[in-house]
């Protein structure tokens, strides 16, 4: 499971993403990349993930707003990463040992976000931010495949 994982990933470097699916690729790419971390991580079994999951229904709710060009939901669309950027690092800095992938995790997380939340938003700098968090993931990527190399191969 975890080698397919890392396969999916590897390939959204691959598929050219300005043809006819480019969401798809991307999609497929990042689902694989979160699936990576999640199952590596320890966050998913602590109990800062019942604030992440209200701040997703919050991102959902937003997203909602935004289709119906409701007023609020570009507040809403903006606080969905500072929440989830806050309880991603209180569960960090509540760590009692830290390595470098979660440093890297930390790291990742506002920018993905930003770079999630500018794109939707049409605000200028979509493509650096898109390129800052594709330079982390794969920094994150080769430490996590590096430490993993045994059980990638057998899985």
């Amino acid at each position: 499971m975890l080698g397919v994982a890392v396969l999916v990933v590897l390939a959204g470097f691959i598929i050219p993403t300005d043809g006819r699916y480019p969401v798809i690729a991307d999609a497929a790419f990042l689902f694989a990349g979160v699936a990576l971390l999640l199952k590596n991580g320890t966050f998913v079994y602590s109990k800062y993930v019942k604030f992440l999951n209200l701040s997703f229904a919050l991102f959902i709710v937003a997203v909602l707003f935004k289709v119906q060009q409701w007023p609020g939901a570009n507040i809403m669309l903006m606080a969905f990463p500072l929440v989830v950027t806050v309880v991603y690092a209180l569960w960090f800095f509540s760590k009692p040992s830290k390595q470098l992938l979660d440093v890297l995790k930390l790291l990742w997380v506002p920018i993905f976000l930003a770079s999630v939340i500018v794109k939707m938003l049409y605000l200028p700098y979509a493509t650096e931010l898109y390129l800052a968090q594709l330079v982390v993931f794969v920094a994150m990527l080769g430490i996590f495949i590096s430490g993993n190399f045994k059980k990638l191969i057998n899985s």
